[in-house]
């Protein structure tokens, strides 16, 4: 019935790719799984190297199973039926093998090629198991046979079959015994016309049914025999290749071996070097976890703390840039005042003008009437003369204090002057301060948005960060500590330099007072050179207090960049404390401490950035009021110098009316003058042991300068080990940064290399099966032909 399904087909050689890729089964036990397809003698299977355990139920196979079968096609396009049967076998260990059950698959149903079907396994005791394969068809060659039959059909129904689906013997031997020359028809036999009739028409129709199974044997005998040939031309072929692939093959197997040789060491290094990562990537995850636990704990804390701190920072700020305004209010008024006190002095120095004017009138007028009065009565009286001699030394005198006067005048011009820049200095320094606390104040409105947002990313390693911050809040409350004392103390000198000089400007100008009244029998030359001395002295103090403030400025910047540079030591060392511990640590961990790191340094960077401005705000601050302090002092000075001015020339005023009205009491000027001599002895003694205290002060605040250095060359010194620290513990860190990166490359490359060798091992494996496949193709076609020709 099959030969009857293939008449007037036509027959197809193709190449059948079953490539199993899953199978799904519950088994209580594992077992190797191993798919067989088998079809008469020809046999293909997987490896049984594929482990299915009953905790998944689901195993992938991913291998092909290749056979070539001739498919024949009707004239509708459709092939006739092809059934493929696999079996499933289970290898147990220790107790043999053991049939699971077996898929049918029809292949004349599927066309050239199938995507992932599933199919179901048969006679199994899990009846939802099953099997995802595809399969793909690929044409090797082409067959026709003719359909000779269809004339001699209507005589007879003889049963034909195909090569490869019939094994027996088709015909007797008997029936193909040689025939006589002479038909039949010649000799016919002794019998009735009907028996006669009956075996002609069965000898004709056996004669027939001969000449048709002659000539359909003797196509298939042709057929069989190209086929044969084309078999033996690429059998030579494949014998070829497999050879060289076998020699290939061999030559990289040992390759294989000897690099395999070579890299044991290595690998058993490697092995043992990820047992150490993995032991230090556990303690490092449970050291994570705690670290975590604790920061989520801190988390709520120092997020309040420092809300709570920038909050109080930005309202001591707002507070300062209103007490500077206020300040700054005060400075202008204070100026507007000094500008109207000005005013005031210079409308009584020009009535002073007017009447000194008056009174060198008034003087000329009296020189004249005395000139005159004197020639008349010089051959009378000598003492007239000498009265006359004082009244021109009194004129003289009178001469050089006006033009003295009018140095002074030109001196308060240039002062003016000066004063109305400095107040237009100190204005545009206000609106300058004005602008940049309104920038600051925007920048720190910025910086806070920054540092929230900051915050929220920074969150990792908050406990560092805390440290640091408990460090940094200990040495600010030091520092306020004795900022706070300093600033007592300050105090409490000033309270008392205060009040020193109070008394001093006290006695200082009851000094020039009494000098002033005393002025016309003291020289002016010996009050001119004390009072240089007094001024180049002060102007020494004020260099050597601006030469101390100096250092002490640099001294404090050298004690902040000291403690900038202790907490980096300890920063660098903590990481290479952590760097030693975790040598063969993993890249991850690296990158998340570098990040770490980076994070670390940004809190600094601003924290030491805030801390600059806020400085920065202070000393501007300082600066303001001390130009505060300058300009009062110089508006006490001016109305001190005005004030006793005036009373020098009220007293000279006095002296002049009453050397006029009364030229001839010479007595009594000899007494005052005599008195006036004793207070200038007693003054000027005065004003020596001033001049020496001065000097002490002066010596003092030398040696202070010269411990200052001392300490300046001492801190540099200190700077200078610290930095060369610094940077052996730099080095130390980039030596140590090197080898681990050199380390991961390392690992990374021999990673690299173990994968490479796998896949090699992996295709020479599967090149192994797929030889091992086409070699047991061969031979089942081997032996297939040779059984065809025994038969």
């Amino acid at each position: 019935m099959a030969f009857l399904k293939r008449l007037g087909t036509k027959k197809t050689l193709f190449s059948v790719d079953i490539t199993i890729h899953s199978i799904k089964l519950s088994l209580s036990i594992e077992a190797g799984i191993s798919i067989i397809w088998k079809r008469k003698k020809k046999r293909i299977e997987t490896s049984s190297n594929h482990i299915l355990s009953p905790e998944l139920g689901v195993l992938e196979i991913n291998e092909t199973l290749t056979m070539i079968n001739t498919m024949y096609q009707e004239k509708s396009g459709n092939y006739v039926k092809k059934i493929a049967e696999l079996t499933i076998q289970a290898h147990i260990d220790k107790k043999g093998k053991k049939k699971l059950g077996k898929v049918k698959i029809d292949l004349a149903s599927i066309g050239e090629s199938s995507d992932h079907q599933s199919y179901p396994i048969i006679d199994c005791i899990d009846k939802k198991a099953n099997i995802s394969a595809s399969i793909k068809f690929t044409p090797i060659g082409e067959a026709t046979i003719v359909d000779t039959i269809s004339e001699i059909s209507k005589y007879s129904g003889v049963s034909m079959g195909t090569n490869g689906d019939y094994s027996g013997p088709l015909f007797h031997e008997n029936s193909f015994e040689a025939e006589p020359n002479n038909s039949p028809l010649l000799k016919p036999p002794k019998t009735s016309r009907f028996r006669q009739q009956r075996e002609k028409s069965q000898e004709i129709s056996v004669s027939f049914d001969n000449i048709a199974l002659i000539k359909i044997l003797q196509k298939e005998n042709n057929q069989i025999k190209a086929e044969k040939e084309e078999v033996k031309f690429q059998l030579e072929l494949v014998s070829k290749r497999t050879a060289e692939e076998r020699n290939k093959y061999c030559d990289y197997v040992s390759i294989l071996e000897k690099e395999l040789d070579e890299l044991k060491p290595s690998y058993n290094k490697l092995q043992n070097k990820n047992e150490r990562f993995r032991e230090k990537n556990k303690e490092l995850k449970s050291r994570i976890d705690e670290i975590s636990l604790e920061i989520e704990e801190y988390k709520v804390r120092y997020n309040h703390a420092e809300k709570k701190k920038l909050k109080d920072e930005i309202k001591t700020l707002r507070i300062q840039v209103k007490e500077v305004e206020n300040e700054k209010n005060k400075a202008l008024m204070h100026a507007e005042e000094v500008l109207d006190a000005k005013k005031q002095i210079e409308v009584y120095f020009n009535n002073l003008k007017d009447i000194n004017a008056k009174l060198t009138k008034d003087l000329e007028n009296t020189r004249d009437e005395l000139i005159n009065n004197c020639e008349q009565n010089l051959e009378q009286s000598t003492p007239q003369a000498n009265f006359k001699k004082k009244t021109q030394e009194s004129i003289n005198i009178l001469k050089r204090e006006l033009k003295e006067a009018q140095e002074e005048n030109e001196d308060l011009r240039e002062q003016q002057t000066e004063l109305i820049t400095q107040l237009q200095q100190s204005k545009i320094t206000h609106g300058n301060a004005e602008e940049v606390l309104k920038d600051q104040i925007r920048k720190l409105e910025n910086e806070l948005s920054d540092k929230k947002e900051e915050i929220i990313e920074i969150n990792i390693r908050l406990e560092e960060e805390i440290l640091n911050s408990r460090k940094f809040e200990r040495k600010t409350i030091t520092t306020k500590e004795e900022t706070e004392e300093k600033v007592t103390k300050l105090n409490q000198n000033l309270k008392e330099l205060n009040s020193e000089k109070n008394l001093l400007e006290a006695s200082y100008i009851s000094f020039q007072r009494k000098l002033d009244t005393n002025r016309t029998a003291i020289d002016p030359s010996i009050i001119a050179k004390l009072e240089g001395t007094i001024v180049s002295n002060q102007k020494e103090i004020i260099k050597l207090n601006g030469y101390i403030k100096e250092k002490d400025k640099i001294i404090n910047d050298i004690k902040t960049a000291k403690e900038r540079l202790e907490n980096e030591n300890s920063l660098l060392n903590e990481h290479l404390n952590g760097v030693k511990i975790s040598e063969f640590s993993d890249p991850a961990v690296t990158a998340l401490n570098d990040q770490i790191d980076y994070l670390e340094k940004k809190i600094s960077e601003i924290e030491s950035s805030y801390d600059e401005e806020r400085s920065e705000l202070l000393n501007q601050i300082s600066i303001l009021e001390k130009e505060l302090e300058i300009l009062e002092e110089n508006k006490k000075e001016v109305i001190l110098s005005f004030e006793n001015k005036i009373n020098s020339l009220n007293v000279e005023n006095k002296l002049i009316s009453e050397r006029v009205t009364e030229p001839r009491a010479s007595t009594s000027q000899k007494f005052v003058n005599s008195m006036n001599e004793e207070n200038y002895k007693q003054k000027i003694e005065l004003l020596k042991i001033q001049i020496l205290e001065s000097k002490n002060y002066a010596n003092k605040l030398s040696d202070e300068v010269k411990i200052n250095e001392q300490k300046y060359m001492e801190s540099k010194l200190l700077m200078s080990k610290k930095n060369l620290e610094k940077e052996n513990m730099q080095i130390k860190y980039r030596e140590a940064q090197e080898q681990l990166r050199e380390y991961s490359a390392q690992y990374t490359i021999l990673e690299v290399e173990l994968y490479k060798i796998n896949e090699r091992f992996g295709q020479s494996l599967n090149r192994n099966i797929e030889l091992e496949n086409e070699i047991q193709d061969i031979k089942e076609q081997v032996y297939s032909l040779l059984g065809q020709k025994k038969t």
